[in-house]
């Protein structure tokens, strides 16, 4: 393996270590509140899950909504819905991309994104809007 690769498996491995992170104990109740604090903004939204991790984040913002917050099977029609794809820790939107032509194909209307860190760019064509849920705030950014 040379320098270049050892580098980049470097900070996968460290970006793994930071996702799981911040779905433990010590930290998900802060960032499921982000995300319901967010999904009230938007009109109804759907949440679907980017990622493990994510599904863990899901699974804490699901019990503490008490139900007030849909997250479907990626099975179900999307018809006409808004869908918010969440995350955690990620490198790029490529997997929100993958992620929002899923819902598109699945009749969703609007497609916005959100995750904790994302160490790329944040901006792609494939979703409407995408959001870094801060620390202390929450900055909401146009990808379209």
């Amino acid at each position: 393996m040379d320098a270049g690769q050892t580098i980049l498996l470097e900070g996968l491995l460290r970006a793994q270590d930071r996702d799981n992170e911040v779905v433990g104990y010590a930290q998900i109740q802060r960032h499921a509140e982000h995300v319901i604090d967010w999904a009230s903004r938007l009109t109804n939204p759907v949440l679907m899950p980017v990622g493990d991790a994510a599904q863990r984040l899901l699974g804490a913002v699901s019990l503490m909504a008490q139900g007030s917050i849909d997250i479907p099977v990626w099975t179900d029609r999307l018809d006409g819905r808004d869908v918010l794809l969440v995350g955690t820790v990620v490198a790029s939107l490529i997997e929100f991309e993958a992620a929002a032509i899923n819902a598109r194909r699945r009749g969703a209307t609007h497609i916005h994104g959100c995750a904790i860190e994302v160490a790329g760019h944040t901006s792609s064509s494939m979703l409407d809007s995408f959001t870094l849920l801060g620390q202390s705030s929450l900055r909401a950014r146009r990808s379209a």
